[in-house]
């Protein structure tokens, strides 16, 4: 069985915490490690309601290979994606962000995106799912992106 692999927001400090820094238990309780601009190690902390949002990695990573991401970026709860579907006569972008809470029924995120992109439709498929943004870093992504997965 795969390990959940998450990230996570700290709203007191606006910054991420790794998954290397975040540890969570079979009880649904978590600890983090809290950084300094420097890296060094401040603290070690209870995950506490409404300080840290924790965000779960989707399963999948985007299509997008840099030297940053030579496998792609990982896509975790909260990113905003762009996914690219069809074929070269007729070729769609539509906009999500991922939401694991609602899986419709879907099997995996890559169902979900498969199914949202070709809207129930028979389609070629995703092209290209790209990760644009997350709510975190980019709070103006909620507005303009009203489907969410």
């Amino acid at each position: 069985m795969k390990e959940a692999k998450f990230r996570a927001w700290d709203k007191k400090w606006n910054r991420w915490i790794l998954p290397e820094d975040i540890c969570v238990y079979g009880d649904g309780t978590a600890d983090f490690i809290r950084r300094g601009e420097n890296g060094d190690k401040i603290e070690i902390a209870e995950l506490k309601s409404g300080e840290i949002v924790l965000q779960q990695y989707a399963g999948i990573n985007d299509s997008k290979r840099t030297e940053a991401y030579p496998e792609g970026q990982e896509v975790y709860e909260g990113d905003a994606v762009s996914v690219i579907n069809g074929n070269s006569a007729q070729t769609r972008e539509t906009k999500h962000i991922i939401n694991l809470d609602n899986f419709n029924g879907l099997s995996s995120v890559q169902s979900q995106l498969n199914h949202i992109a070709g809207d129930g439709q028979p389609h070629e498929g995703i092209e290209r799912a790209e990760v644009i943004g997350n709510i975190h870093d980019n709070p103006e992504l909620r507005k303009g992106i009203k489907n969410a997965i």
